[in-house]
């Protein structure tokens, strides 16, 4: 009966270790998908979702769009929160 008990779990989920470490490398960024001028608004055509390390959370692309560019940034290039 324990047996049953611990393989069916808690019900929660809750990522594992394993996880957790890779959370911030996995997850999708916006990066600059083609080379943007200091000073463009930046569309959807301008942007691109890849997992990496730097730059604003996936989540954050509509805070994006319509903002002008600090700065001239190449391909792939992180879009940092000062835009």
């Amino acid at each position: 009966m324990k047996a049953t008990a611990s393989a069916l779990g808690t019900g929660q989920k809750v990522p594992s270790g394993n996880e957790l470490a890779l959370r911030g490398v996995a997850r999708k960024r916006i990066l600059a998908a083609r080379s943007i001028k200091a000073g463009q608004v930046l569309t959807l055509r301008d942007i691109v979702l890849k997992r990496s390390s730097e730059g604003r959370p996936a989540g954050d692309i509509f805070d994006v769009i319509g903002r002008a560019a600090a700065g001239d940034m190449d391909i792939d290039d992180a879009i940092s929160t000062e835009i």
